[in-house]
């Protein structure tokens, strides 16, 4: 037994089994305190300075039809072309968004069933898948809403529409068609899938009486 308890103390005189074991130690305290740090400090609030792109647009109110929006001061509008009707352009006089009122008791789908073809493209509206929606989609991320409703409307696409993808449809321009039924009217929204356009889009609130 002697030369046994001898070897043994004999490790913990040695002065690298020393060295060893107080490193040891240390990296073992300083893994435990900081995993109690982490575990328990306050944590990093996010990120929030999110800038709203349309902060500095200019808004177009139409309260006689109860509906508005937002547009950037550098398109050319939106202006008023007639009664009923508004559209704004980009500098390019590419269309941002065109806004017309069907006057009509009808339900947006009744309506579209008396209807062949569509006044702004001249096309057939078979050119035009059509859906009831509530949340509308983004033409780039079709997961993404732009716009939502608390009554479904109707969404008429000639972008995303297999039938687009054949014959006169695929003509330009390609647009979306938005059918809203508010107070006795039809409010038409037709828009492009560029990103200006569906912002203008996304800014588009209906006015309450």
């Amino acid at each position: 037994m002697r030369p046994y308890k001898k070897q043994l103390f004999g490790i913990w005189h040695n002065p690298f089994f020393i060295i060893g074991a107080s490193c040891a130690i240390v990296f073992l305290a300083g893994e435990v305190f900081y995993s109690f740090v982490g575990r328990y400090q306050s944590p990093i609030p996010p990120t929030t300075a999110t800038q709203n792109t349309t902060a500095d647009w200019q808004t177009f109110t139409d309260e006689s039809n109860g509906f508005s929006f937002r547009h950037p001061i550098v398109y050319e509008g939106p202006t008023t072309m007639r009664e009923g009707m508004v559209e704004a352009y980009d500098a390019l006089y590419h269309l941002v968004v065109l806004i017309n009122i069907i006057t009509t008791p009808k339900t947006p789908g009744d309506w579209l069933r008396d209807q062949r073809i569509e006044g702004y493209t001249n096309k057939p509206y078979t050119c035009f898948s059509q859906t009831a929606v509530t949340d509308v989609p983004s033409a780039s991320s079709p997961d993404k809403t732009i716009l939502h409703f608390d009554a479904p409307v109707l969404f008429l696409d000639n972008i995303g529409s297999r039938e687009s993808q054949r014959g006169s449809c695929t003509n330009h321009p390609l647009v979306r068609i938005l059918l809203i039924p508010h107070h006795g009217k039809i409010i038409r929204i037709i828009y492009t899938a560029s990103k200006e356009s569906e912002t203008t889009v996304s800014t588009f609130r209906l006015l309450q009486p």
